[in-house]
């Protein structure tokens, strides 16, 4: 993958969450679990993404960096198509979001994360475009 330069991006600070104090914490997708507190994301219907960290984490870490808009680093679940949306799944990871898919549902509405810049396969690291947004279930 190439370098980017010149893409807008939303980085936030914010506390981190039990399960985001580990080294596997770096791009999984997390919610917002208290106040300015990122948690991982536990499993696919936990709750709706707000985000992908992106700083690399471990036991002592008080805060962590969450890519709320604009190209970031996530990790997949399972295999993944460039130009597709995606959702987070489980324990933080993304998946693609296919007609099929069971994705989070609030209400009526239901969430994605993105969009995947490139193809991945399980447990690979790949670019997305992360533009958390919601549309009508159905």
């Amino acid at each position: 993958m190439s370098a980017i330069y010149g893409v807008g991006v939303l980085d936030i600070g914010m506390k981190a969450g039990a399960n985001a104090k580990t080294t596997t914490s770096q791009y999984k997708c997390c919610v917002i679990s208290a106040d300015n507190t990122a948690q991982v994301v536990a499993t696919a219907t936990a709750g709706l993404a707000v985000g992908v960290i992106q700083s690399y984490q471990s036991s002592s870490s008080e805060a962590v960096t969450v890519r709320m808009l604009g190209v970031a680093k996530v990790t997949c679940e399972s295999s993944v198509t460039a130009g597709r949306p995606i959702v987070s799944g489980e324990l933080g990871t993304v998946a693609e979001l296919a007609i099929s898919s069971t994705v989070v549902t609030v209400g009526t509405l239901k969430t994605i994360i993105g969009y995947a810049r490139e193809s991945g396969d399980t447990n690979t690291v790949i670019s997305a475009i992360v533009i958390p947004s919601m549309y009508p279930a159905g």
